[in-house]
This record gives structure tokens, C-alpha cells and sequence, in this order.
């Protein structure tokens, strides 16, 4: 898949950086899935300058978005952006 493709690819290339980032999608590994509520935990830590999530990731992760809500009303949040917009167009 074109996008988890250029998230891997990021990822390793601001991790190569030094700059503390994880990424979130539908196709995280069982052993992955695992460890994701203590990723939410560390994301509300700022553990994280930044978090890779594909769109289906939000879409089918209520404690997710729960998590990104939480964020966002503490002001933890500086920037959310969008690539694949198309994707979630239709969300309005």
C-alpha cells in the first residue's frame, strides 16, 4: 500500500533524525497492537514530536480518537496535518 509505504519511509527518515516518532495504522502487526494503548499513553506524554496515523486508523479506533481529543483540548497538539486528503474527503 502506497501510503503505509511512504509512512515507513518517513518514519525511519526522522527516527534516522533523532526526532522521537511511532506510527498508527489498520495493518499494525498483533505483536504491534499489543503495545498501542501504551502508545496512546505516551503520545498524551509527549513522548512523541511526531505520530504517523493512517485514516482508517482513526476511523476504526475510538480510543484513538479519544487520545487525539484529549491532546488537542490540552493544547499538546502544535499541528495535525493531512496527506492522502482524498481519503477522508468525504468526512466533511
Amino acid at each position: 500500500m502506497p501510503l503505509l509505504s511512504l509512512i515507513e519511509d518517513n518514519l525511519n527518515f526522522v527516527l534516522d533524525l533523532g526526532i522521537t516518532a511511532c506510527s498508527l495504522s489498520v495493518g499494525n502487526a498483533a505483536k504491534e497492537e499489543k503495545k498501542i494503548g501504551s502508545l496512546y499513553g505516551e503520545i498524551k506524554q509527549l513522548r512523541y514530536k511526531i505520530v504517523y496515523l493512517t485514516p482508517e486508523k482513526i476511523v476504526k479506533s475510538p480510543a484513538l480518537v479519544s487520545t487525539l481529543d484529549e491532546c488537542y483540548q490540552l493544547r499538546k497538539i502544535d499541528r495535525f496535518v493531512i496527506d492522502e486528503v482524498h481519503c477522508v474527503s468525504h468526512w466533511g
